[in-house]
């Protein structure tokens, strides 16, 4: 059964065999990361999937692309379809591997809708594999630092989890003692009333606040307020066998990526429509 969408919202619902003619028009944007240089395998947001493709080549990786099938309806019944690729991720690497308990490596990353060019907004990377294979968590340390400079945040749970951060706010500036600050608040207002959220800019997902993925036409939830772009490192520590994961995000990107593919869809959403010429 198809879900119906409700007027001014977006269903991010599969529709097989889906055949659009709506498409976003790409805007220029050409911005570069907070981040700078930092990369994820040679992979830097605003790439295209074509540049994303021949660095994961280079480590012996093929790019697969997943799509999304969205539908929006206007009060008046006017409607949007678009049908297009909104992530990546390393061919032939599905649950099974993940669950078989033996080493791998892959790669992922999520891509605007078209409105900047289908480019690449977060890329991330996932390593399992023998300790022995591994650097120990804290020659990891030592090689991002030198690398990258200080962190803006290193954290060790009870479980011998490490996560490494860097963040830049919104100006653009590094982050510092994320460890240290002092939450910021904000506020949001629910069908009962107005709620206050605290948050670290670049450490808290919040209610949502970290997402990339367009997933809702006219979402009034923020993106990652405070904080421009983020490169996280995690290294789950455990006995015999350890994973590493890599994760590198443009928010800013985010936050225009999704500005602008509202804006065109809610201009294609006015106007009449065209008669169709369905056989009665």
């Amino acid at each position: 059964m198809l879900k119906k969408c409700l007027a001014a919202s977006v269903c991010a619902v599969l529709f097989p065999g889906l055949v659009s003619a709506d498409t976003l028009k790409e805007v220029d944007y050409s911005a570069p990361p907070a981040s700078g240089k930092l990369a994820v395998i040679g992979i830097v947001p605003g790439m295209t999937l074509d540049e994303a493709r021949a660095a994961m080549a280079k480590r012996g990786m093929e790019l697969s692309t997943g799509k999304v099938d969205l539908r929006a309806s206007s009060p008046k019944g006017k409607t949007f379809d678009l049908s297009t690729v909104a992530k990546f991720g390393t061919a032939g690497v599905g649950l099974s591997t993940r669950m078989s308990g033996a080493g791998y490596e892959e790669v992922s990353g999520t891509v605007d809708l078209g409105a900047l060019g289908g480019r690449v907004i977060s890329v991330g990377r996932m390593i399992q594999g023998s300790n022995a294979d591994l650097p120990k968590p804290e020659e990891l340390l030592a090689q991002l630092t030198g690398e990258y400079g200080e962190p803006s945040l290193v954290e060790v749970d009870h479980g011998g989890k490490m996560t490494i951060l860097y963040g830049w706010d919104e100006a653009g500036a590094k982050l510092t003692a994320l460890d240290q600050a002092a939450p910021l608040e904000m506020e949001e207002t629910t069908r009962s009333g107005t709620s206050t959220t605290e948050y670290v800019p670049c450490v808290s997902s919040g209610f949502g606040t970290m997402q990339v993925d367009y997933k809702k036409l006219n979402s009034d939830k923020p993106i990652a307020p405070g904080c421009s772009a983020s490169y996280q490192v995690v290294y789950d520590s455990k006995a015999g066998q350890s994973k590493i994961r890599f994760s590198l995000t443009d928010f800013a990107r985010a936050r225009k990526a999704r500005e602008e593919t509202d804006r065109q869809i809610n201009e294609a959403l006015t106007g009449t429509a065209k008669a169709s010429n369905m056989d009665l």
